[in-house]
């Protein structure tokens, strides 16, 4: 057996820790306004998302973008808590189960064909923090319909707060 040259060594330790150390995603590293998934192993990426509240219920909406455009919809924490109670708390982050009776729920809206929702199937959004009219939150789900499914991984979104 013959040693290691240093460079090579130290190389491979530097790959090893940094596939090891892969790091979530981070809305806040994105522009305004935007927002990035996989769909369906598929890169995607939208900008002019936008948030806004409809009573105690936070709505994220995210445009048309290589055929997508989705809307989030947030009711009550994984612990039953009113989602602005926890929001206004600033008791982030704040995880709301998708799919689940009086949670919340994502409507996929795909460019042909009925939506797709996340009733009964596996997904959650992310409330990271709110910072004036910014919005940070990460998101995953499965959506469906008699005809077809989706899954949306990895997503992130810096909304800007709808404005009427």
């Amino acid at each position: 057996m013959f040693p290691c040259p240093k460079t090579v060594c130290a190389t491979l330790a530097l790959a090893l820790f940094s596939v090891g150390c892969a790091h979530p995603p981070d809305p806040m590293d994105l522009p305004a306004g935007d927002a990035t998934a996989l769909v369906n192993d598929t890169e995607w990426s939208t900008s002019g998302a936008e948030w806004l509240w409809s009573g105690t219920t936070l709505q994220i909406t995210f445009p048309r973008a290589d055929g997508w455009s989705f809307t989030v919809v947030a009711k009550r924490d994984a612990d039953g808590e009113s989602v602005w109670d926890s929001v206004e708390a600033e008791a982030f982050p704040v995880e709301v189960p998708l799919g689940q009776e009086g949670t919340g729920f994502a409507i996929v809206y795909p460019q042909e064909g009925g939506s797709l929702t996340t009733s009964g199937t596996p997904g959650s959004v992310t409330v990271m923090g709110v910072e004036g009219s910014s919005l940070y939150a990460t998101f995953d789900f499965s959506a469906s319909s008699e005809d077809q499914g989706i899954e949306v991984l990895e997503g992130q979104v810096h909304g800007e707060q709808f404005e009427m």
